[in-house]
């Protein structure tokens, strides 16, 4: 298998891209004359600070990728890079990082935005590799996912 690249879908620039619009926005508002006279104080900090985050986190969002190779997965971002050989995985975890709004459609809508998986290592030595729904996977990814014991139905079953 040639090893296969998975990147942010739009829906993992989104965050990024507002925080980026905000501080731009803010920023020129001030450079401009034209922000509101009650932020023009400490405004300007807060706004280039957006900015600056807003870029930051732009660049974490190109630069984050799952690789998917004959014998390994493996999870770069700007900061780290996390690597596990099939044979060093015991299985997978999903989470849904959100709490329950009460509302069965608000709370799907939810469990679809942050959900994420986490394969868990054989070794405690090891660093789990967690990956987020707002990457763009294909069925070759899933066909290949599914195949890993799925340790939350494990819980279930033992409890």
């Amino acid at each position: 298998m040639v090893a296969r690249v998975y990147r942010l879908s739009w829906r993992g620039w989104i965050f990024p891209l507002i925080v980026l619009a905000a501080g731009i926005d803010g920023t020129v508002g001030h450079l401009t004359g034209s922000s509101k006279p009650y932020s023009r104080d400490n405004g300007m900090f807060g706004s280039v600070s957006l900015m600056v985050g807003g870029v930051l986190l732009a660049i974490s969002a190109f630069s984050s990728k799952v690789i998917l190779s004959d014998d390994a997965i493996e999870m770069r971002t700007i900061f780290s890079k996390n690597r596990l050989l099939f044979s060093e995985i015991r299985g997978r975890r999903e989470s849904a990082d959100i709490g329950l709004t009460g509302s069965e459609t608000v709370d799907r809508i939810m469990r679809n935005i942050a959900s994420s998986w986490k394969l868990e290592p054989t070794d405690n030595k090891l660093n789990s590799i967690n990956i987020n729904n707002s990457f763009a996977l294909d069925d070759a990814f899933y066909e290949w996912f599914n195949q890993i014991p799925d340790l939350d139905d494990e819980d279930v079953t033992n409890s």
